[in-house]
């Protein structure tokens, strides 16, 4: 039985910051309340409740501890590689083009965790404005806010892990980073470029002219909604659509927001992707643009709907590959409960193939049910032992977690699995990245465990 400060405390979290926290969460969300209540900030869990009603989101301890517990701080740069190529390739090549008078553009990423995704957005314009915009000074501003007071620390230093990484050419890391220590520290110029301050997306007013949050051309609020309730979703979309200018775009996470009809937006399918764009308005048709280097190479993605060959060769039926692949691209598309469905019907066509496993956890994960996801893992090495994925998975989390003991298990079941493949083998799940490849990447965190 649940104590009854802990669903006074989570009404509380939902009512300041919209925050839905799920009821197979609360049990070990409880655990681990209790412990921040004491350990950390030597209170019982009733005078943390208390301390919460008396304070506010953005300047209490007590918030601050807490907001880091409920909230993902983890991201990478350059993540998600349909959103950037689409970026890249056609919103950003038509907001320069619309704003070419003013040489002004204005970019919101909201909820920006530890600000890879920041930075990858400020690099990518860095690529761009030569291209599009030679030899023209443009003002560029670019505003990332989070909740989570920690992560902001980590995104103004500015270090990051090679985990950070794994996604990206490493010529744009050698061209914009700089070795420090065990980390990797963003170029000055690069760095200037971002302002990062504390938002919450629920409580705060905007648009408002008394802080940075207004008139935008492009807002980017991936992966939040999905913790919010559909009014709260609403609201907080609305109010972002009131903060982009004309011809402005909002982009939010797969299959976040749906045709909930917002006010303000128009919603747009690129590159069978949707957006949704201020106002009802003809894009301009732009000429070809040169890809920038940083969206080149994917390293290891996390869902990707292409890679059939399989590290251990499974035959399945052509039903269960069908699933299976219809499975990936609906988890592409957002679509999870439906990918969900499909990965268990491979399972019940072929109960000892890991791989519908090996796409529910990564759905799992996901969505944040982060125990859930190491459980199916754990099952799909129960049903192959030379699973690389599995290993690769697990080793990510335990990482996460700052777990090296258990991290360090993993990778070295990876490494002694990737050492024995023909370094040309295509690695099973992980689009365009070979044998030798993810030897090389896992090869790096070795040395840090």
């Amino acid at each position: 039985m649940k104590a009854a400060w802990f669903d006074d405390l989570i009404r509380l979290v939902l009512t300041r910051t919209g925050i839905v926290v799920r009821e197979q969460d609360s049990p070990l969300l409880c655990k681990e309340i209790e412990v921040l209540s004491s350990k950390q900030l030597g209170l019982t869990p009733t005078e943390l409740l208390m301390s919460l009603h008396q304070s506010k989101t953005e300047s209490s301890k007590v918030w601050r501890e807490l907001l880091a517990l409920l909230t993902v701080g983890e991201s990478y740069f350059f993540r998600d590689q349909g959103q950037f190529s689409l970026l890249s390739d056609h919103i950003l090549p038509e907001l320069i083009a619309h704003k070419c008078e003013s040489r002004r553009l204005r970019i919101w990423s909201a909820a920006c965790s530890s600000g890879e995704e920041a930075y990858s957005i400020a690099i990518m314009i860095s690529q761009l404005l030569p291209i599009l915009a030679a030899g023209q000074q443009w003002d560029i501003t670019i505003v990332a806010s989070d909740i989570n007071q920690a992560v902001l620390d980590k995104a103004r230093a500015g270090i990051y892990s090679a985990w950070s990484f794994r996604r990206v050419d490493p010529a744009v890391k050698e061209m914009y980073f700089t070795k420090q220590g065990d980390g990797w520290k963003i170029n000055q110029d690069i760095q200037n470029k971002v302002h990062f301050c504390y938002g919450n997306l629920l409580e705060d007013q905007y648009p408002s002219l008394g802080s940075a949050l207004h008139d935008f051309d492009l807002i980017i609020c991936r992966n939040v909604f999905i913790y919010f309730q559909a009014e709260t979703v609403n609201k907080i979309a609305s109010k972002l659509a009131d903060c982009l200018n004309e011809h402005g775009y909002l982009i939010a996470g797969h299959g976040e927001l749906g045709l909930r009809g917002i006010k303000g937006l128009e919603t747009k399918s690129l590159d069978n992707l949707v957006v949704y764009k201020k106002g009802n308005t003809t894009p301009i048709v732009m000429p070809p643009v040169f890809k920038p280097i940083a969206a080149a190479m994917i390293t290891i993605p996390m869902i990707q709907a292409a890679p059939t060959i399989t590290v251990k060769p499974i035959k399945p039926a052509p039903v269960f590959a069908k699933l299976l692949q219809e499975a990936k691209t609906l988890a592409n598309q957002g679509q999870y409960d439906m990918a969900a469905l499909n990965c268990q019907q491979a399972i019940s066509m072929n109960q000892d193939s890991p791989q519908p496993h090996f796409v529910l956890a990564q759905i799992a994960e996901v969505q944040g049910r982060r125990q859930e996801s190491k459980v199916i893992l754990k099952k799909a090495l129960y049903l192959d032992h030379e699973f690389l994925p599995g290993y690769v998975e697990l080793f990510n989390i335990y990482l996460q977690e700052d777990n090296k003991k258990l991290a360090g298990k993993m990778l070295a079941s990876a490494l002694h699995i990737v050492r024995n493949l023909p370094g040309h083998t295509p690695v099973h799940l992980y689009d365009e990245t070979n044998a030798s490849e993810l030897l090389t990447l896992l090869e790096q965190f070795q040395t840090s465990l």
